[in-house]
């Protein structure tokens, strides 16, 4: 890890690397942040930090998401997007997996990122956990989709369509600074 050096960088990094990502989809629109990890000017990893989901059921269960739901829906929404970033992409190269390369990328810029919260909401969480010691809160979920969530209008949901079955699983992180 000595000889990785974490930098700023813009969604073009991602970009570079997004063939490698389990779901392999474009990031949602409203990025805020993106690190690079490289070694000899060379990318090997990317972490991309956006805004929040507005409404998480695993959220709800740490002393944020009670905080959170204290407050009427539109000021909770602006408090949401000022507190909370969310992880919404990290990739990393092959040749670096299993090495603890995503727990020091998350380590190394998550306090960067500039919010008081950092969340991290994945699939790839739930099967095994690789965050950092520094997460405060880690849960995982089992949801089981209603048939309005699995299907709109005859087609599958965006998230339904990569699930072969109604059941929906992930873990969700929360980092506090």
């Amino acid at each position: 890890m000595d000889e990785l050096v974490i930098k700023e960088t813009d969604i073009s990094a991602y970009e570079r690397l997004k063939h490698l990502h389990y779901i392999s989809q474009d990031v949602p629109m409203a990025n805020r942040k993106v690190f690079g990890l490289y070694a000899d000017e060379v990318l090997y990893g990317v972490i991309v930090y956006s805004l929040p989901n507005l409404e998480n059921s695993a959220r709800n269960r740490t002393p944020l998401g009670v905080y959170l739901q204290s407050i009427p829906k539109p000021a909770r929404y602006r408090a949401l997007n000022q507190l909370v970033l969310v992880i919404s992409r990290i990739v990393i190269h092959p040749s670096l997996r299993g090495i603890g390369a995503a727990s020091h990328l998350i380590e190394q810029t998550w306090r960067l990122a500039g919010s008081k919260y950092v969340e991290i909401i994945a699939q790839m969480l739930y099967y095994h956990n690789f965050l950092p010691a520094s997460c405060a809160y880690y849960t995982r979920v089992e949801k089981q989709l209603r048939r309005q969530e699995f299907f709109i209008n005859g087609h599958h949901a965006p998230m339904a369509a990569r699930l072969k079955t109604p059941t929906m699983r992930y873990g969700y992180g929360l980092f506090i600074r």
